[in-house]
């Protein structure tokens, strides 16, 4: 039953991408950050329903991104990696805070921008779309303790683990996409490469933990770990 519920937590990764991807791509058109306030202003009023969607899907994704990087933690914790999984399990937290506070924005326009000034609506924009630009730091950081953590103590297939630290570079480097338009501003081309390699990258996270949870070496790390657990 534990090996079950385990393989369960593993699995939630593949949803977090599933409803991630369905959420940003659900919305037939896609804004930069230096279109003019009039299509802004069209564009929340006409895709209403659709971006009320997304924002639901997103927050559900946040739900099982927490979720998840919980079974990453103690996954990492069971094979010796005490400190580096609870740092893993701190910027999911973190990168969560910052999409759940971009996700808000974006709610806000999408339910309420018929009835606001241009002035609101743009800051309001803005701080959706530089979202792309605050997470990257928290899930580079999530990215680089799992990758080094997997990689220490040998849980995580080494492919795995050296592209988490690739990542977790493209990540810190999407952090300066603060231009005013272009591929290199806030929810840019570059931005959105980032973003899909990461989906790739959880989803590969995921499948992997999926496999090796409950495995024989993973269940004597469970064994050992429950007389703490009972003990704590």
């Amino acid at each position: 039953m534990e090996r079950r519920w385990e393989k369960l937590a593993a699995a939630t990764g593949i949803g977090f991408v599933a409803l991630i991807l369905v959420s940003s791509f659900i919305v037939p058109e896609v804004l930069k950050i230096d279109d003019p306030m009039s299509k802004i202003v069209r564009h929340f009023q006409n895709h209403r329903t659709a971006l009320l969607w997304s924002s639901y899907l997103g927050g559900l994704a946040t739900v099982l991104l927490l979720w998840f990087a919980g079974a990453v933690s103690g996954y990492l914790r069971r094979h010796g990696a005490g400190r580096l999984a609870t740092t893993s399990v701190a910027g999911a937290v973190a990168a969560a805070g910052v999409a759940l506070a971009g996700g808000l924005a974006g709610l806000e326009l999408a339910y309420r921008s018929a009835g606001m000034g241009s002035g609101i609506v743009r800051v309001l924009f803005d701080m959706n779309q530089q979202t792309f630009v605050v997470i990257w730091f928290p899930l580079a950081v999530f990215v680089a303790a799992t990758s080094i953590a997997g990689m220490r103590t040998g849980s995580l297939p080494g492919w795995l683990t050296r592209t988490g630290a690739l990542f977790a570079v493209a990540a810190l480097v999407a952090g300066t996409t603060w231009a005013r338009s272009g591929a290199w501003a806030p929810g840019g081309v570059f931005d959105y490469i980032v973003f899909l390699v990461f989906a790739a990258w959880m989803l590969a996270l995921s499948v992997t933990l999926w496999m090796r949870v409950g495995e024989p070496e993973d269940m004597k790390a469970m064994e050992r770990e429950r007389p703490m657990a009972m003990t704590a």
